[in-house]
């Protein structure tokens, strides 16, 4: 399947609003398509989003209830000094995980060359221990008619 470029500018909307509607198309199962589409739509609208406290974005639908929810049980098991909440088959909890390390490339690089490190060598081990992963189709919905907000996946 060929890759795909996601861009989220105007020109990349402006070629998504070029595309014909499908009911224009008038292919066999066009209607079911629409139908898909509509319901895709409304599914991600209840899914919402997730709250990002560290963007100060508040989030919305199912998303942001389960974060609220969360919050709230966290806060109970702070209160009553629990390590978890069980209540028949379902268990909730709470643990902190330390942040991942990353090592930034160029910052890697630039650390390297000043210690003295030829940047041909620099560039032929990075190349060497770089990894890419197995490519995989996005798909995503878009709605045109709303703000860009992350919707769209």
């Amino acid at each position: 399947m060929p890759k795909a470029k996601v861009h989220k500018s105007e020109e990349d909307i402006q070629s998504k609003r070029s595309l014909p509607d499908v009911l224009e198309l008038k292919f066999e199962g066009c209607e079911d398509a629409v139908l898909l589409l509509e319901e895709l739509a409304k599914i991600k609208g209840q899914i919402g989003t997730k709250p990002d406290e560290k963007k100060g974005k508040e989030g919305s639908g199912w998303l942001a209830q389960e974060a609220q929810i969360k919050q709230k049980l966290s806060a109970i098991m702070a209160v009553e000094g629990l390590t978890g909440l069980r209540h028949n088959n379902l268990v909730f909890s709470d643990v902190w995980m330390e942040g991942r390390a990353s090592t930034p490339i160029q910052d890697l690089k630039i650390e390297l060359v000043q210690a003295g490190v030829d940047l041909g060598l620099v560039n032929e081990c990075i190349a060497k221990v770089t990894k890419t992963g197995d490519g995989y189709a996005r798909r995503m919905l878009t709605d045109l008619d709303k703000p860009r907000s992350g919707w769209e996946d």
